[in-house]
């Protein structure tokens, strides 16, 4: 299995608790396109959409966007000129 932080030792990958974070992440999703679906039929059957209606679908999709850039989220070496940045100006 790949590891979940890149060039991590494997006591910092022991430790990691990225099964967590993934296992939420996907729990939370369903629940949320579960309800906020659910939400929008009963609305629409009921009397239409409104503005709310929207900006909660909206907002679901945008949570649905965190979540996958959690679970995608991948830690990265900087870039040659942040590194420089990071050691300071030269003495």
């Amino acid at each position: 299995m790949a590891q979940w932080v890149e060039n991590a030792t494997p006591e910092v990958e022991a430790q990691s608790q990225y099964v967590t974070i993934i296992t939420i992440c996907i729990v939370f999703s369903v629940l949320s396109v579960t309800i906020v679906s659910m939400r929008l039929w009963v609305r629409q059957s009921a009397r239409g959409l409104a503005a709310d209606d929207i900006l909660a679908a909206l907002s679901m999709v945008f949570a649905l966007v965190y979540s996958i850039l959690c679970i995608l989220r991948k830690y990265r070496e900087p870039r040659d000129g942040i590194r420089a940045l990071a050691r300071g100006p030269p003495c």
